[in-house]
């Protein structure tokens, strides 16, 4: 981890994401144990034998445990594991054709002011020409690691937000191809909990805020 590090992710990643590309990625290893031969304390005598060494982390974890579950939700397409992660909200739902406000359209069956949960994003549409506002109710998660946004993505970098002590927002950065180019989506994680979901829409920091590099 490289704390402490200031930066603008636009411009970082610009750069970072060329030597990812050259390198081949984040990669997939998985963890082993290396064995080493053990010492013997000076007053005992014998064989010695071999002691484990704890393994390694994965090139694609953090070592930060509430940032490393929900990228192993994602990699793994373990769909209730990624629901069990989710921070939902409560809010009325709207039947305008255009939602503003931050509310999410009612389903059919579903009145004007009905009380639903739902977890706020964006989403790439138009084969990735623009973005529009989403809301992604329980029923409808699996539909986010089934998009190619996040089913085909890798790990591309990790970065906490500052303004709070201790910081606990961080956002998952996850990479994908489509028609030979590079696009970004994007997990905010907030105590553990998957808080906002961008799927497709670029790999900008909100606002272009200063933010801190956690991985890679």
């Amino acid at each position: 981890m490289r704390l402490g590090l200031l930066f603008t992710l636009v411009v970082a990643l610009a750069g970072a994401f060329g030597l990812a590309l050259a390198c081949g990625g984040s990669g997939t290893g998985t963890p082993t144990a290396t064995s080493v031969p053990a010492t013997l304390p000076a007053d005992r005598t014998g064989t010695p034998t071999a002691t484990s060494v704890p393994a390694t982390l994965p090139a694609d974890r953090t070592g930060i445990a509430e940032v490393d579950a929900v990228v192993e939700a994602v990699l793994s397409h373990n769909v209730e594991a990624f629901r069990a992660l989710m921070r939902f909200t409560a809010g009325p739902c709207t039947t305008a054709s255009q939602s503003e406000g931050g509310q999410p359209p009612c389903k059919s069956g579903e009145t004007e002011g009905t009380p639903v949960e739902f977890v706020p994003g964006t989403v790439a549409v138009g084969q990735l020409s623009r973005c529009e506002a989403s809301y992604y109710r329980p029923d409808e998660i699996d539909g986010i690691l089934e998009a190619s946004a996040l089913s085909d993505a890798s790990l591309f970098a990790v970065y906490r937000t500052p303004g709070s002590e201790p910081p606990r927002q961080y956002t998952a950065v996850f990479s994908f191809g489509f028609r030979d180019k590079v696009w970004g989506s994007l997990l905010v994680i907030e105590d553990g909990r998957v808080v906002n979901v961008n799927l497709g829409c670029g790999f900008r920091a909100p606002d272009g805020r200063p933010v801190e590099l956690v991985y890679p």
